[in-house]
């Protein structure tokens, strides 16, 4: 009797570690969804960002602007 008890509490120790580490595996890979939509979705944000800034940048003088970038990157003061 006692050998069966012990039998019985194995299986039902080892069952429900299996459920646990189903369900472990369950929620990994859903955070690991969330996690992968979460970066897409950043991604798709600083496109967005970056394309209204791009279509919003005004230079007034560009002639001057020019001639101070090409002055910076030449090394000439």
């Amino acid at each position: 009797m006692e050998i069966i008890l012990a039998i019985v509490v194995a299986t039902a120790v080892i069952f429900f570690g299996a459920l646990i580490s189903m369900g472990n595996e369950r929620q990994r890979r859903a955070i690991d969804d969330l996690r992968e939509q979460t970066v897409l979705w950043a991604m798709q944000d600083l496109r967005i960002k970056r394309e209204k800034l791009a279509r919003d940048v005004r230079i007034d003088d560009p002639i001057g602007w020019l001639n101070r970038i090409t002055v910076k990157s030449v090394g000439m003061i």
